[in-house]
Formats: C-alpha cells, sequence, structure tokens
C-alpha cells in the first residue's frame, strides 16, 4: 500500500519550494542560473536590474526615482541611462505622455 502523503501547505510567496516555503536568496540565484544555462544567455542576474533601469527611464521615470527603487547612487544611474538610453526614444515617450494628457484634458472640460 502507497504511503499518503499531505500536500504541501499553501505557499506564502510567489517563489516557493515544492514543499512549499519560500525560496532563499541562494536557491532563487541558482534557479536563474539554472534557467540561463539551458537557454545559453550570457547575462547575470544583476543584468536583469539595469535592464529594468533603462525600461523606468523609458517611461518616463527621472534618475533620482530610479536610484530611489533600485537603491543606487544617482550617479550610478546617470552613468548606466547614459549609456543604454536613447535620449531620442525617451522622448518620443515624453512626448506621447504629453499628447495623450492634454487630450485627456480636453475631453474632461
Amino acid at each position: 500500500m502507497a504511503k499518503s502523503r499531505l500536500p504541501p501547505p499553501r505557499p506564502r510567496t510567489v517563489l516557493s519550494t515544492t514543499r512549499g516555503r519560500p525560496w532563499s536568496v541562494n536557491g532563487a540565484e541558482h534557479q536563474v542560473i539554472d534557467a540561463k544555462h539551458l537557454a545559453d544567455v550570457d547575462k547575470h542576474l544583476h543584468d536583469a536590474r539595469g535592464t529594468f533601469a533603462t525600461r523606468l527611464r523609458k517611461d518616463g521615470a527621472t534618475a533620482a526615482e530610479i536610484s530611489q527603487i533600485l537603491g543606487w547612487s544617482e550617479s550610478r544611474v546617470e552613468r548606466l541611462l547614459e549609456r543604454y538610453v536613447d535620449r531620442e526614444s525617451v522622448v518620443r515617450v515624453i512626448a506621447e505622455r504629453i499628447r495623450k494628457r492634454a487630450e485627456a484634458r480636453k475631453t474632461t472640460v
């Protein structure tokens, strides 16, 4: 007769082990490392933070806001943005946001 096991408890976090426990910092890092090797990706986990910073900027966040979110110095954020963010694309995003706000004001008046 097979042993009947109780199901694992409902996890309290999104990322959890098969036993319902939250991933440890090392566990999460190793999952990312294993996945990147399987996908043959030559990036590191901290690269995701830089990508997030560039996406925030393209969405209109300031260097000061990004530095607060990521816990980086504002000068570090500015260096990263100088290197990776195309100013023209940022200007287009901001212009579009201004256009949408102007349209919204017209419809509320």
